[in-house]
């Protein structure tokens, strides 16, 4: 489904994107990040930023630790994008990515970017669910908006089944049960923990629900050009202070990583 922007979206390597209008309905989460929404807002555009770029045989991180630190690549890309587009339509633009103050997910999917999966993740027609979700947002109106179906899930349940915790139920999402929400947790862990941990099979993270599910079978990998440079496979704890500064696991420090694995006995591989 084109939009204005699209064009300008897939020159700069952004294949899926969509415009919705910015309403009163629209959730804003109240946080420090809603401040830097441009006054008089009148258009949202959900984007994906394809993060798998690699089969990585080895690794022993969630894959989208494999790649630069998200939250970088949107800072940099994004704004640069969103300095572009000033210039051209004397409007303010302003980016968010995971410190975001909209329900991403949602944005995304009722831009039929995706279907929301039991997991709560967007699963792409073309990525499946290895991608980052993230906006656009500006007082810039577009003459129509077009029209969007989002799809649904299929509700096979093999996410729910392969979770190594149980986090995934009828009920909702149970955090604590989360292997990769585990995995992120400071300080020393419990034995359940711990043997969750060792369930997940990496240091950082958990993809054991996205690798069960039927729509990520044939994910193509990403050609998003930030996400290219210097793709990461292995954790090593020689390497951490200089790692942690580059992808997305040190945002907790050396010591939380460091510790997982040590659960995990890695030594043994090297």
């Amino acid at each position: 489904m084109s939009h204005l922007l699209e064009p300008f979206f897939r020159q700069n390597g952004i294949e899926f994107s969509a415009a919705l209008p910015y309403e009163d309905s629209l959730k804003v989460f109240p946080c420090a990040a809603s401040r830097r929404i441009p006054a008089g807002s009148k258009t949202v555009f959900p984007l994906l930023l394809p993060y798998r770029v690699a089969a990585f045989s080895r690794r022993n991180l969630s894959l989208y630790a494999c790649v630069r630190d998200y939250h970088q690549v949107a800072a940099e890309f994004l704004g640069g994008l969103c300095r572009e587009l000033e210039a051209q339509y004397n409007h303010p633009f302003a980016a968010f990515s995971d410190s975001s103050p909209f329900d991403e997910v949602s944005l995304a999917h009722r831009g039929a970017l995706g279907v929301k999966g039991e997991n709560g993740l967007i699963i792409n027609e073309k990525y499946g669910s290895y991608v980052f979700l993230a906006e656009l947002v500006t007082p810039l109106p577009l003459p129509e908006y077009p029209a969007y179906h989002p799809a649904s899930c299929p509700g096979c349940g093999a996410c729910r089944q392969s979770c190594p915790g149980g986090a995934l139920t009828p009920q909702g999402f149970l955090p604590q049960q989360c292997a990769s929400f585990v995995s992120q947790k400071k300080g020393a862990l419990t034995p359940q923990e711990q043997a969750l941990i060792r369930r997940s099979g990496l240091v950082w993270g958990c993809d054991l629900c996205q690798e069960s599910c039927p729509l990520n079978q044939n994910a193509a990998l990403s050609q998003f050009p930030p996400f290219l440079k210097n793709p990461l496979e292995r954790f090593t704890p020689q390497d951490a202070p200089r790692l942690c500064k580059e992808y997305a696991f040190g945002f907790r420090g050396p010591a939380v990583i460091l510790r997982n694995y040590e659960i995990l006995n890695c030594d043994s591989d090297f």
